[in-house]
């Protein structure tokens, strides 16, 4: 099945390219390749990375597994959401539980809530502290304003502090003087109900500005084997604004926010002690708003200055989850060097956490509001060893919460450019997760049994003494462009676990009540850090330039997970955390540009098994026919699954979601840019 999918990937641009290949048509007295040119291989390697050293630098100088996804990779690929988006990125595991949810991870231990990966949208973290984990859909973003998204694999904690464990996203939106005019887009079909987006952008005096609002309704997908519609339609609705102003020659003032409101269906099996396993249909409710500023002052060619504030309040209301948070965070950054072929980077932050809480009988916190402060500090130092030859990074770390106190993260790289086509890199790096609120103070009711006198509730309990999750990362890779047609990037790492996360029996099983006085029979378990693990793998992806119209990017990944328990450990579940992630996964996408301005693209994925969860392995293909009407008007036409009905990607293992197919769809999307 496989081959042929590849077949058909492989033989249309061929089949495509036996049209006369006619000089392209003229818009508004430019060509087609002067309007929307393509990267060359060159451009691809020197493309500019931030998210690795907290500076802009060429990917090919970066001491890390680092990948960046631009804004033409996504607008080719007719995705709508940012989870899919990150389907393009070589070694970022996406897989989706139901219409608004999506387990995102990195190098293993997927999840509804993956809780070594931080995400980060233009310097602003959206890593929730209560699971520990990522709400993609309070991040429905519109895709027309993101300029890139850096993706960094493996730690990057000395930069960006704890939870930065398996890799680093950082969504980075465009400058408002790149983003001036009218753009206006609309769509709809099926799956992908309607959608539309609105934005507006100009300068007055020294400021440049922009201001959007984008809606969208999604239909339902359907549950597994046909058995009928999982009701987990979603609607999203958003809005937002940024300035950026220059403060004279050397200084920039950026600010920038969004609001948010969404609500989403919900097929889960809820416990509850009078219908146990009786699934339900539930709407969750989400809203939030942000507001970030950022002042940079470039002092010289080799100093600068970075003073970022901001602002993110979220309030979610469902069966499971009644929480209110408000985050506040300040920190700064000054880049100097003392020494010649020294580059230097220090920094110093704190951020404040507020969450309020209502219980329910499937999830409660005590206490029920807290505030919690992080406190952090770090030194970094590049050292250049053989001027564009030798490159040593030298960082650390300082942490210090209520929850564990203080921590160190140190880091070594070292970066070796023998010539501009090839680079060879390799790392030592400490990492660590924080526990989240329900690791410390939570109750999760899992499971509800019938009992022959009273119901039986299975619950987990967070644990004071629960301490941070650790990580010691290895890893190497190179980097290489082949002639003037390809590139090719190959990571490997080796991570060495500890303090994992396990579930252990707290006591023996007990009678308690329900707050409105209904008894029943508790099994307790508590969090406990009895884990731990080795993972090793490797990442190869390949960007080949057949011809000037014709562009193809191949990816493939593969790890190995083995997790131990100590000996005094009762996790009778432990060796399920092998085999919740797809070990092996595998990409290419072709992008192709035709005659008369129309463009031809398509992405085929595989994805191997997900044994935990008893999900076969799969292989989707998509395609987008887009049509440049003229300089301003552009038609698209997407198809996504195109060969399968439905399949399964995942489940949550946190909360039981009726498993739920991801269908085929199709849509049309119209874009108009003034």
């Amino acid at each position: 099945m496989l081959s042929r999918y590849l077949a058909v990937l492989t033989i249309s641009p061929i089949l495509f390219a036996s049209f006369a290949w006619s000089e392209n048509e003229t818009a508004n007295g430019k060509t087609w390749e002067d309007a929307y040119s393509q990267m060359s291989i060159q451009e691809l390697v020197n493309v500019e990375v931030t998210t690795a050293s907290k500076k802009a630098e060429k990917l090919s100088d970066v001491a890390s597994a680092a990948y960046v996804l631009t804004d033409e990779d996504i607008r080719r690929s007719g995705v709508t959401t940012i989870p899919d988006a990150l389907r393009l990125v070589p070694g970022v595991n996406v897989a989706q539980i139901d219409r608004s949810q999506w387990a995102v991870s990195i190098r293993g231990f997927d999840g509804l809530f993956s809780d070594k990966l931080l995400v980060l949208i233009d310097g602003r973290s959206v890593y929730t502290p209560l699971f520990s984990g990522v709400f993609w859909n309070e991040n429905d973003l519109m895709l027309e304003d993101i300029e890139r998204i850096e993706v960094i694999r493996g730690p990057g904690a000395t930069l960006w502090g704890s939870n930065a464990v398996n890799g680093v996203i950082n969504i980075i939106t465009k400058s408002s003087s790149k983003t001036h005019g009218l753009l206006a887009s609309a769509g709809g079909g099926k799956e992908e109900n309607a959608f539309g987006a609105l934005r507006y952008g100009d300068s007055v005096g020294n400021s440049d500005y922009r201001v959007y609002a984008k809606a969208s309704t999604r239909d339902d997908y359907r549950l597994e084997d046909d058995a009928g519609a999982a009701h987990d339609d979603w609607d999203s609705y958003r809005l937002g604004f940024r300035t950026d102003t220059k403060l004279g020659d050397r200084d920039n003032l950026t600010v920038q926010g969004d609001s948010y409101y969404g609500e989403a269906g919900w097929n889960l099996v809820a416990p509850d002690l009078a219908n146990f396993a009786v699934p339900r249909i539930a709407t969750r409710y989400y809203n939030g708003q942000n507001i970030l500023a950022r002042w940079t002052k470039n002092i010289s060619a080799s100093s600068d200055f970075t003073l970022q504030a901001y602002w993110d309040r979220i309030d979610r209301n469902d069966i499971v989850i009644k929480q209110r948070r408000n985050t506040y965070d300040v920190d700064g950054q000054l880049r100097f060097s003392p020494l010649e072929r020294h580059d230097v980077l220090v920094g110093a932050g704190y951020r404040v956490y507020h969450d309020d809480h209502d219980d329910t009988f499937v999830a409660s916190v005590d206490p029920s509001a807290r505030t919690l402060g992080l406190t952090t500090a770090f030194v970094q130092d590049e050292v250049t060893i053989v001027p564009t030859k030798l490159k040593l990074v030298l960082g650390t770390k300082l942490e210090a919460n209520q929850l564990t106190g203080a921590q160190v993260l140190p880091n070594i790289r070292l970066v070796s450019t023998p010539n501009e086509r090839n680079s060879i890199w390799a790392s030592i790096s400490r990492a660590v997760r924080n526990p989240g609120r329900f690791n410390k103070d939570g109750r999760l009711v899992s499971t509800v049994l019938p009992g022959q006198a009273l119901p039986t509730v299975v619950s987990v309990n967070g644990n004071p003494n629960f301490d941070s999750e650790e990580l010691v990362a290895y890893e190497a890779g190179y980097r290489t462009q082949i002639l003037d047609k390809a590139s090719l990037d190959i990571a490997t790492f080796f991570n060495h676990y500890d303090k994992l996360a396990s579930l252990e029996p707290l006591s023996s099983p007990f009678v308690s009540q329900t707050q409105d006085g209904i008894p029943y029979i508790d099994v307790p378990f508590s969090v406990q850090n009895k884990l731990n693990g080795r993972i090793y793998g490797g990442e190869v992806a390949l960007d080949v330039r057949p011809f000037d119209w014709w562009r193809l990017v191949g990816s493939y990944s593969h790890f190995n997970i083995q997790i131990y328990r100590d000996t005094d450990s009762q996790d009778a579940g432990f060796e399920a955390v092998e085999s919740q992630t797809s070990r092996n996964q595998m990409a290419l996408r072709s992008q192709i540009n035709l005659p008369h301005n129309v463009e031809l693209d398509a992405a085929l994925r595989y994805a191997s098994d997900v044994e935990a969860f008893n999900i076969d392995s799969y292989v989707a293909v998509d395609a987008r026919l887009g049509w440049h009407a003229s300089q301003n008007l552009e038609l698209a036409i997407v198809g996504q699954n195109l060969f399968n009905a439905g399949h399964l990607e995942y489940t949550s293992n946190l909360v039981n979601t009726a498993r739920t197919e991801v269908e085929r769809a199709f849509f049309g999307k119209l874009t108009y840019r003034f």
